[in-house]
């Protein structure tokens, strides 16, 4: 299959995984606005999610993917049936040690909430963490099916959870918010996992546990990418942690924003790095180097010039964006300004963001993983330096702008360091005639931008046209990438 097709196929499933991801979001919103309520259904929410990318990551994927392409059939699958039982086990004793210790967890992911509230949500919080194992296998399931290049069905896992946790805020927000959102969760998590693994049969083999394969590669792998995606994963939580610190909704506030930033970056950046991995670490794996640096490049064009297309033309927008997003939910008007502009600084740091999970594939792909430890430290480091200033000072703005320096300083880093690796090759593709492809569509469209908001020509029309126009004069400018793009194959 084409890298372009694929690309675009993950896309869909993840557009309509974050669709729904937006519904869900819009009917916490509609149910309890930014409040503690809302708080607290968040922090349910994000949880097990929180740990499974805190201790796996996208590391695992990373380290997995290749190891299933690359070996014999036989024993890959003794490979996917070790691996899958290993990660439940881990973190089924996981889900009970933080049972156990349930009141200091909520004490860390929330520092605001008092010793009541803390003590009032741990039962129900104790039965959401049987959703770790199921999402931790679940993750072993989707790098398997990724190595076969069943994209979809990785990409489909996200519209199965968020579907049924919209329906139990319909069924059940009558017994209340958060056993609504507990009830989605496990059955979300679990019907997530049955659909994957039906989809794995047609790859069953006889396993064969006895033959060698490379281990120590695997495990270096994984520690690599673990640690970079796994502390990369700090990010949103000690933002979320920082709101909680400022008043009660703030929490809530800062994960909308947030929300809204993820859809293009699901979109976009998950959708080519999906498909990226297997065929850049194939390239690398057989000396392509040519191949790799060209694949690479292509792939940073299309995210940078996406990204920056769809963040320029949402700043100037933001406002708009939240109240047509959040229509209905009962925000003050200072709630909803303050959200748009929160959003607005947020896609300051889109296209940088966007970068960063990129260059995570490429250094993996490459097995150069040391620098992503050091960047992905480092970014933690300005976002509980800087959130910790900055909130006290700009409130929920405050944690944006930290967050937003974080991924500038790490985008950077990674940047500098990935040419030590890779040459110039890569990013002559991706920035190639700067002049005409780049910076001319973006003075266009910060030009259309300021003068519809100038003129009171605001929405989602004038968001899509100042959008349309950037891609418009990036294909006038080098008519070439579409041509690159879609006639680029595997190998």
């Amino acid at each position: 299959m084409k890298f372009f097709h694929a690309s675009i196929i993950v896309a869909i499933f993840m557009l309509l995984g974050r669709i729904t991801g937006f519904l869900r979001e819009i009917a916490i919103a509609q149910i309890s606005g930014a409040s503690q309520q809302s708080d607290i259904m968040i922090v349910f929410l994000t949880f097990p999610d929180m740990m499974i990318s805190l201790l796996l990551g996208s590391g695992l994927m990373a380290a997995l993917v290749p190891a299933f392409r690359n070996l014999p059939a036989e024993v890959s699958f003794a490979l996917f049936l070790r691996a899958g039982l290993l990660i439940g086990m881990i973190f089924g004793g996981l889900a009970l040690a933080i049972a156990i210790f349930s009141n200091a967890a909520l004490a860390i992911v929330a520092p605001g909430w008092t010793e009541e509230l803390v003590a009032r949500m741990t039962p129900l919080f104790r039965i959401t963490l049987i959703a770790l194992p199921i999402t931790g296998i679940s993750g072993v399931v989707v790098a398997f099916l990724n190595s076969k290049e069943q994209f979809t069905f990785g990409a489909i896992g996200t519209l199965i959870f968020n579907t049924c946790l919209i329906t139990a805020l319909l069924i059940f927000v009558h017994l209340s918010p958060a056993v609504a959102i507990v009830i989605g969760i496990l059955v979300g998590a679990a019907l997530r996992l049955v659909v994957q693994v039906s989809a794995t049969t047609r790859f069953w083999a006889s396993p064969n546990f006895s033959a060698p394969y490379d281990r120590t590669g695997l495990l270096r792998r994984f520690a690599g990418s673990f640690g970079f995606f796994s502390i990369l994963a700090l990010l949103p939580p000690v933002a979320r942690a920082y709101a909680s610190l400022i008043e009660p909704g703030a929490l809530s506030m800062f994960n909308y924003a947030y929300k809204l930033l993820e859809l293009p970056i699901a979109i976009i950046v998950t959708a080519i790095v999906t498909v990226l991995l297997p065929r850049l670490s194939g390239h690398v794996r057989n000396a392509e180097l040519d191949r790799a640096a060209s694949n690479l490049g292509m792939a940073l064009r299309a995210v940078g010039v996406l990204l920056l297309g769809v963040a320029i033309a949402t700043i100037f927008q933001a406002e708009t964006v939240v109240r047509t997003v959040f229509f209905g939910a009962p925000f003050t008007p200072d709630q909803f300004r303050m959200l748009g502009e929160v959003v607005a600084l947020g896609f300051v740091g889109l296209p940088f963001q966007g970068l960063v999970l990129l260059y995570g594939t490429a250094f993996v792909s490459y097995d150069r993983t040391g620098a992503l430890m050091l960047a992905s430290s480092m970014m933690v480091i300005v976002v509980a330096g800087a959130g910790l200033i900055f909130q006290s000072n700009w409130g929920v703005r405050g944690i944006m702008i930290a967050y937003v320096t974080a991924q500038i300083s790490g985008a950077l880093v990674l940047t500098i360091w990935l040419s030590r690796i890779t040459g110039s090759q890569p990013f002559a593709i991706a920035f190639r005639r700067p002049l005409l492809s780049i910076f001319l569509p973006v003075f266009t469209c910060l030009t259309l931008s300021w003068l519809f908001r100038q003129t009171g020509f605001w929405g989602l029309p004038a968001l899509l046209l100042s959008a349309g126009v950037f891609f418009i004069v990036h294909v006038w400018a080098d008519p070439s990438v579409i041509r690159s793009i879609t006639n680029r194959r595997s190998a």
